[in-house]
């Protein structure tokens, strides 16, 4: 695994162009079409990328994936199938790489961003409450990875089977796994169990019965990072065809792909359910 993993070890982090005080932030669309008014704390609930080049991004992954765009304020969503799964926004910074950021849902995004700060992390951008999507704040957790705190005012969508070319699993790339799994539990209230994966520790955190997201140390000249997987039926054709797009494979398996997109920003690709035998994620 250091083999891949050293090769984003340079893949830079941008904090989301909405951070900064100027401009205002984008209009941005509820979570849900209809409101549930379900909060599910721990449960990543949305994601956006971050783009240095939102045209290459819209372009690589519809060719990749068949997603499709919605255009709005500053903000674009991305469909599948005609449901919205991401976001995607221009970092306003030209040259700059890019990343996708998680939207972490929260029961009190005031008191969770003041528990990141008291435990050594960084308030990226201080709670703020955004159009129609609810209360939410930046943050950056005491290694370094960014990661949005949420209140949807809607709700949060509800657990479902996610298809292929939707959102499957979080990962958190972390200098110490134990350290930055205890972090998330103070913040999120999950649980963790510690599972052997490539003949290391693998935190899982739950909530509930229900894994939501992974934690793994790796090598120091990693930089720490929440990496999202797709699901996919095959990863290596995608890989490939990732490449041909003009993003870089960083590695890929049977059942696992990392790549970079044309603009820098890392994602995974993921079968599910798994072959007999193999670990989480």
């Amino acid at each position: 695994m250091n083999s891949w993993i050293r090769i984003v070890a340079g893949v830079g982090l941008l904090a989301l162009g909405m951070a900064c005080a100027s401009p205002p932030p984008p209009r941005l669309p509820p979570l849900t079409a209809t409101p549930s008014q379900l909060a599910t704390p721990g449960k990543f609930v949305w994601v956006d990328l971050v783009s240095g080049d939102v045209e290459v991004s819209k372009s690589f992954y519809g060719e990749l994936f068949g997603w499709t765009f919605r255009e709005g304020d500053r903000y674009t969503e991305v469909l599948r199938d005609g449901a919205p799964i991401a976001g995607l926004l221009s970092t306003q910074e030209p040259g700059r790489r890019s990343e996708w950021v998680g939207s972490l849902s929260v029961p009190d995004v005031d008191r969770a961003a003041a528990l990141v700060e008291e435990r050594g992390g960084k308030i990226e951008r201080e709670p703020v409450d955004a159009s129609e999507r609810g209360r939410l704040a930046l943050v950056r957790d005491p290694e370094g990875a960014l990661v949005m705190l949420l209140r949807a005012s809607g709700g949060d969508p509800p657990d479902a089977e996610p298809p292929v070319g939707a959102w499957l699993w979080r990962e958190l790339w972390s200098r110490d796994a134990k350290a930055a799994a205890e972090f998330y539990v103070a913040l999120a209230g999950y649980g963790v169990e510690v599972i052997e994966h490539d003949g290391h520790p693998y935190h899982v955190l739950e909530t509930g019965d229900v894994p939501r997201a992974g934690v793994f140390t790796a090598p120091e000249e990693v930089r720490p990072q929440w990496l999202p997987y797709v699901r996919v039926n095959d990863p290596k054709g995608m890989a490939e065809r990732a490449a041909e797009l003009g993003g870089r494979i960083v590695m890929y398996d049977d059942t696992a792909a990392v790549l970079v997109d044309p603009v820098g920003a890392p994602i995974g690709l993921q079968v599910w359910p798994l072959p007999e035998g193999e670990g989480t994620r």
